[in-house]
């Protein structure tokens, strides 16, 4: 499980929030997921990370507000949060924990897939083999030759 902090240099609330992710890990008994912080330090870089304020907490590359997909402004301050009406300076905890259960749970689902042998990816370099139908034609189409 991956999961990224972004903050600005001398946010306030970083080091509550780094505390609030490693409680809820534990709470999930996730123990292989590691918290990297990345401080944004100029608007480009705010632009290219997709930075709507500090803190920002993504988990596996997304980010845990709920309805995220309707802040579009990138921005190199604070961040508000809307909670139960109430606009707040760090995300609700009931967000983290669905998102870490949410990854946890696609995570377990894809671990228990390769130990029973379903979803196996074929190894590098195999190429499928045409089957013959029963005419005795090939399943490929042929391709002209340049």
């Amino acid at each position: 499980m991956k999961v990224q902090l972004l903050h600005i240099v001398d946010c306030p609330t970083v080091s509550r929030v780094e505390e609030m992710i490693r409680k809820v890990l534990d709470e999930f008994d996730v123990k292989d997921a590691e918290i990297e912080r990345i401080s944004v330090g100029s608007f480009a870089e705010a632009e290219d990370l997709m930075f709507l304020g500090s803190p920002t907490i993504r988990v596996n590359n997304i980010d845990i507000e709920p309805d995220v997909h309707r802040r579009t402004e990138y921005e190199m301050g604070p961040r508000s949060y809307r909670v139960k009406g109430m606009i707040q300076d760090i995300p609700d905890i009931k967000w983290l924990k669905a998102s870490v259960k949410k990854a946890k749970g696609e995570e377990d689902e894809k671990s228990e897939k390769m130990s029973t042998g379903k979803g196996k990816k074929t190894k590098f370099g195999a190429k499928p083999t045409p089957r013959a139908k029963k005419d005795g034609a090939s399943t490929f189409k042929a391709r002209k030759s340049k």
